[in-house]
């Protein structure tokens, strides 16, 4: 027994060193964040503040070019906004042909101003090796993706829609000898570097960047793993509980018959989004005919959208110049993006740049305080679920700090008695009661573990989530 007040000051200065531990972890995040205004997804579907979100785009790498001067740039971005239609703009950084870190900041910044957001390409693609999924410079790749995404996920992160790990990445059959190392190669870094982005930053969503790889002379590459993940690459990749998004890139040759090809490369993949529970959109589209163009695109994005698609973006190609307003609108599918976004995309307006500041629940993730408010039905705080849930992991927590705080002051008590016995008796009491108390939270934690597992529900977390019948 004489060891009792040793053992018990022991577990006191651990219990101390944690929570100033704790407290000084706390101290170096930046600020306190609320994630309104961030596009979020669930069961399939994009949300932007508990509403459905659904948009028509381009893509415009020369946005961000260093030539293209600040006024300029606004001018692309207020013509593309108001008599082109455009929600979305897919960018390539940090790509040096494409621009530089200050150009981008700028035009995400003008993107707030009208309405706009952007899926930020994190690298291009470039052919890959015989047995390794192969980037020009995967560690600097790396390195200036993490860069990129730490310098703007919170000042400049509403106008982020979604990051992209790649664009179009693959395996090609003509120059890999080993097929299926390379895809191996692949699909672990998707897994390892998607997860890598999401501890970094978890507010945004992760696109991979996948092409779909539907087109005859790449079908045979992109059969099914045999790495026991499952299903194609496209489906094996976008089950990853890291990627959110599902995309694909389609063109139509001269030679194609524009109704058989939109048809043959649009709905199969929507299909197979729904069955991984993403949501689908075409990130590359367009007609490789000039004197079709215009037709196959209303064509494609009318599929799309009557096949349960969630958006749609063109990629611009020779001749396609919509910043020119001095030509007739008609003349390009500039016309053609404001008729379809009228009849399908999400009216949106200007929105403040910076990740506000919010209120409770609290999550922790890298070194930033999250208030995880993420807009989607079944998760705002208008919604009971939501709240119920909400006040269980707060409870949760605010019982184990009270309980370490009631440790302290009995320990305190216990140190400060002076041998008088009732005061020893007090203390010991206080940190009995703490000890009991501590044993009730970390009970009820496991039992909310036991209640998600073996019911397949969330409890815990900013949620409740009760998985739906198929």
């Amino acid at each position: 027994m004489k060891k009792l007040p040793f053992l018990l000051k022991f577990l006191i200065i651990l219990v101390a060193f944690y929570i100033l531990h704790f407290t000084f972890y706390i101290s170096l995040a930046p600020s306190v964040f609320a994630a309104d205004n961030l596009v979020a997804t669930q069961n399939g579907h994009f949300y932007l503040n508990n509403q459905p979100f659904k948009f028509i785009g381009v893509n415009v790498n020369s946005l961000i070019r260093t030539d293209v001067t600040p006024e300029e740039r606004e001018r692309r971005i207020r013509f593309m906004a108001n008599q082109c239609g455009v929600t979305v703009i897919r960018l390539f950084y940090p790509e040096s042909d494409y621009g530089d870190l200050n150009s981008l900041k700028n035009a995400l910044e003008l993107g707030a101003k009208y309405g706009i957001r952007f899926i930020v390409t994190l690298g291009d693609s470039v052919p890959y090796n015989s047995t390794w999924f192969y980037y020009k410079d995967l560690d600097l790749y790396k390195k200036n993706a993490l860069e990129t995404i730490k310098a703007l996920k919170i000042k400049y992160g509403n106008a982020v829609l979604a990051w992209e790990l790649l664009n179009k990445p693959h395996c090609n059959r003509s120059n890999v000898p080993s097929p299926v190392s390379c895809r191996k190669s692949f699909y672990s870094f998707m897994k390892d570097f998607s997860q890598v982005i999401k501890r970094n930053d978890s507010y945004h969503l992760i696109s991979p960047g996948l092409e779909s790889m539907i087109e005859d002379n790449r079908r045979d590459v992109w059969s099914s793993l045999d790495s026991g993940s499952g299903g194609s690459d496209f489906l094996a990749i976008n089950r990853l509980p890291d990627i959110n998004i599902c995309e694909n890139h389609s063109y139509i040759e001269f030679s194609d018959n524009p109704d058989v090809k939109i048809n043959e490369y649009i709905p199969p993949r929507i299909v197979q989004a729904r069955s991984v529970n993403k949501p689908f959109f075409v990130e590359e589209f367009n007609d490789i005919n000039p004197d079709r163009r215009k037709a196959s695109i209303s064509k494609a994005i009318d599929v799309t959208f009557n096949n349960g698609g969630e958006g749609f973006l063109v990629y611009p190609l020779e001749g396609d110049n919509i910043f020119d307003t001095s030509r007739d609108n008609k003349s390009d599918f500039c016309q053609i993006l404001k008729e379809k976004a009228n009849s399908y995309a999400s009216k949106t307006s200007p929105y403040p740049l910076a990740i506000a500041a919010g209120v409770l629940p609290v999550k922790i993730a890298g070194n930033v305080i999250i208030i995880n408010t993420i807009t989607a039905p079944g998760i705002g705080w208008t919604n009971l679920a939501s709240v119920i849930s909400s006040l269980v992991y707060v409870l949760l927590i605010i019982s184990a700090l009270a309980t370490f705080l009631y440790l302290i002051m009995g320990g305190l008590m216990w140190i400060t008695s002076g041998g008088d016995a009732k005061k020893t008796e007090a203390a010991g009491k206080q940190i009995t009661n703490a000890l009991v108390g501590l044993g009730i939270v970390a009970a009820a934690w496991a039992l909310m573990i036991v209640i998600q597992k073996f019911f397949n529900i969330t409890i815990l977390g900013n949620q409740i989530n009760i998985p739906q019948p198929e």
